[in-house]
């Protein structure tokens, strides 16, 4: 295990490579990135939209009824200047074409049998109607939010079911609330997927079956708790005083613990050990004290025996940060990422994370003198030896299938562990990756021969009982886009029989939120 230190460094990188098709239009508006780039990127090569003006897509502005017609008329392609006259009186010379064509295809109908409001903000139970009638799209079940009443629940289930969005909560849909220009063009990019648009479709039913499962997991474990981490303060000054996180905080830290390790494949019932938070505290408490951050701390002048003992014995079994507001932030941006030039060498935060062998952990959070955030995760004990080993033949981080963009960085390591009971760690010399971008061709090859690529390592120490790690950085990644489908291909590694093998898998990136 190494430290985790949060440096807030903005890097400007000079190399940029991100996925674009070949026939697609360059993004000329400057309020569109992020969640929406990919999609409105989408509908600008498409032609559905031009944006409301040369250099603005209106991202965060409501989107109308008539612009919504529009969009879908476009999107289907329907023949709008032959599409009969639809008998509504309040349509514009910009939408009628359109809103007639619609109406027509029964996507949509007015407000009243004579007019369409066609300047009204759409509501996400409206757009639910359009894009599920648009898009053939059914439920075979209820989607269980409790504010959407009958007339509706068939069509918000149906977006709901095929992955178009997943509510505003686990049981709230928000129907009557208006819908941003940039979530309609989400939302429309999304359908089209479903329908099999090949240049929006970058996954296959085992990716959409995977996205449900980690958005309902995600949904079930998702940090809650907004309240004070620290149930009983800590004291860094004589006479000390230990403190102890609340039950909400170290319920979250464990959720995401779980949540962590069941996007890697791997089972997703760790449990808190109260002797391991009380360690886990110690530790945080003993580098607050110290304003150092050190597995191997020194005792506090004035610290007795017994609480320094209990600290040292943490923070030499723990990952342990420094600079996070948070315990889950100390996971999500600082273990599991683990993407300092000093930590990326092994992995060791990560490793232990998604040890095979762990089954209990504990945590602990102290600020400093200075109002810093100190943090400790136990993750090592002697028995883990004892405990029986998860049955896999790799871990990987990012995993096959699907994997949410929320997760990885572009600084973030790739990482592969192979099962040493299964794969010889003693034949490592050629192992050879390619990273491959299947949307754009983009390769990446990296082996301890050739490093032009990015970084590489393979890494035979027993951290997180995982000791055979293949770990790459790919080089001129701006960021993982969802969309992005990449295949990784690890070739010349051997079995212990003597037989050369080749792991390969292949995972696409995903917007959880």
């Amino acid at each position: 295990m190494k430290s985790v230190f949060r440096i807030m460094v903005i890097t400007v990188l000079l190399t940029v490579s991100s996925f674009m098709p070949a026939t697609a239009a360059v993004i000329p508006f400057k309020d569109v990135g992020g969640t929406y780039k990919e999609a409105v990127q989408y509908l600008l090569t498409k032609g559905i939209t031009e944006g409301i003006s040369g250099k603005e897509f209106g991202t965060n502005q409501n989107i109308k009824r008539g612009d919504a017609a529009i969009f879908i008329s476009r999107a289907l392609e329907l023949d709008v200047k032959r599409a009969k006259e639809s008998g509504l009186t309040d349509l514009n010379s910009r939408v009628s074409n359109a809103v007639n064509a619609v109406v027509e295809a029964g996507i949509a109908s007015g407000k009243t049998k004579t007019t369409f409001d066609p300047d009204a903000n759409i509501t996400r139970q409206e757009m639910a109607r359009m894009l599920s009638n648009a898009y053939n799209l059914t439920a075979k079940s209820n989607a269980g939010f409790n504010d959407v009443s009958s007339k509706w629940i068939q069509d918000v289930s149906a977006l709901k079911e095929n992955g178009i969005t997943y509510g505003k909560t686990d049981t709230t849909f928000a129907p009557t609330d208006r819908l941003t220009r940039g979530e309609f063009a989400l939302f429309i990019y999304r359908a089209e997927r479903v329908a099999g648009d090949t240049s929006a479709q970058p996954e296959n039913e085992s990716y959409r079956q995977r996205v449900k499962e980690i958005q309902a997991k995600w949904n079930a474990l998702q940090p809650r708790y907004t309240g004070p981490i620290l149930k009983e303060k800590s004291s860094v000054k004589p006479p000390y005083k230990l403190g102890k996180a609340s039950n909400e905080a170290l319920v979250d830290a464990l959720n995401m613990t779980n949540f962590v390790r069941f996007l890697a494949h791997l089972p997703s019932g760790i449990t808190l050990n109260v002797s391991y938070n009380e360690q886990a505290q110690a530790a945080s408490l003993v580098n607050a004290a110290n304003q150092s951050m050190t597995h191997y701390p020194l005792q506090p002048t004035g610290m007795d025996d017994r609480l320094y003992n209990s600290g040292y014995a943490g923070a030499s079994s723990s990952n342990i940060g420094f600079g996070y507001t948070d315990i889950i932030e100390s996971i999500q941006q600082g273990y599991m990422p683990d993407s300092s030039d000093s930590n990326r060498e092994s992995l060791g935060h990560r490793r232990w994370i998604l040890s095979p062998r762990l089954q209990e952990v504990g945590f602990g959070y102290t600020l400093d003198a200075n109002g810093t955030g100190h943090t400790a995760m136990k993750v090592v004990a002697p028995q883990m030896w004892d405990n029986p080993s998860v049955s896999f033949e790799t871990i990987a981080w990012p995993s096959e299938s699907a994997f949410p963009t929320e997760f990885f960085g572009n600084r973030d390591p790739w990482s592969v562990s192979l099962n040493t009971s299964i794969y010889d760690p003693s034949r490592t010399s050629n192992v050879t990756v390619q990273l491959i971008r299947k949307n754009d061709g983009r390769k990446w090859t990296f082996s301890s021969k050739n490093q032009k690529d990015g970084y590489f390592n393979i890494d035979l120490e027993s951290t997180g009982y995982t000791p055979y790690t293949v770990i790459f950085q790919p080089d001129g990644i701006v960021d993982y886009q969802s969309g992005n489908l990449f295949e990784v291909k690890i070739s010349n590694i051997y079995k212990h029989n003597g037989e050369q093998s080749i792991i390969s898998f292949q995972t696409t990136f995903f917007d959880l939120k």
